[in-house]
This record gives C-alpha cells, structure tokens and sequence, in this order.
C-alpha cells in the first residue's frame, strides 16, 4: 500500500510545474528521499564520497523542514515523530530502488539530466 502511494507521490512529483507556493510535505519527503537514496547509491558504489555527504545534506534539510512543519501541526504528517521517521525510510527505500534499477539498466544520471532531481533541487531552493 505505502509503495503504491510512493510511486503516486512521485509521479505526482514529475507530472505537476514548481509553481511559486511552497512544495507539499509530501513532496519535500520525496526529495528528502530521492536525495538520500542518491546519497546511499554513491557512498555504496564507491563513488565521490563528498557529492554523496552532499546528497544526504539535502535530504536532511529536506526532511527537517517537515519535522517544522509537524511540530506546528501533527496532522500533516498523520502521527507522531517516530511515525516520521518511518515514512523517510520508506520514501528512502524505494526510491534507493528506483536508482538501482536505472544503475541495472545503465542509466544512472547525474542529477542535472534526472528530472526528478532537478525538480527537487528547485524544491530545496524555495525553502
């Protein structure tokens, strides 16, 4: 079930134009989890290790202008803190994943040609 909601949020993420209001929880837990798995793929792969610190620095952000947002108003998030914690890793998980499924396949993007990843920078940089 959380899968599926997963992969709508994402979909919903791709399919909807920034506009000028601020990104949803649900979106920003999105990105918080796209840069985390991004963080994880390259730590796991052997690859720069400051561009992955770099990743799970936004994800952190991210994440952490949720919790704000939840500390004013429990019901955004539908539970409390540690209920939080799980939604992240799932978010996290599937999209970790998603890129090892583009790593398989060959198509592992830097983030400036992932869409996904774009959008989520101009999320990251509303906050």
């Amino acid at each position: 079930m959380l899968r599926g909601l997963t992969a709508l949020a994402f979909v919903a993420l791709l399919a909807t134009p920034l506009s000028a209001w601020p990104a949803s929880p649900t979106e920003r837990l999105a990105c918080a989890a796209h840069f985390a798995a991004r963080a994880h793929w390259l730590t796991g792969m052997d690859k720069n290790p400051v561009t992955a610190s770099l990743m799970q620095r936004r994800s952190d952000m991210l994440f952490e202008s949720v919790r704000q947002l939840g500390s004013v108003d429990w019901g955004i998030l539908r539970g409390s803190p540690s209920h939080n914690e799980a939604l992240r890793a799932r978010l996290a998980e599937f999209t970790h994943y998603v890129l090892i499924g583009f790593a398989k396949r060959g198509e592992a993007r830097l983030c400036m040609d992932d869409p996904a990843c774009v959008k989520c920078l101009q999320i990251l940089r509303f906050l």
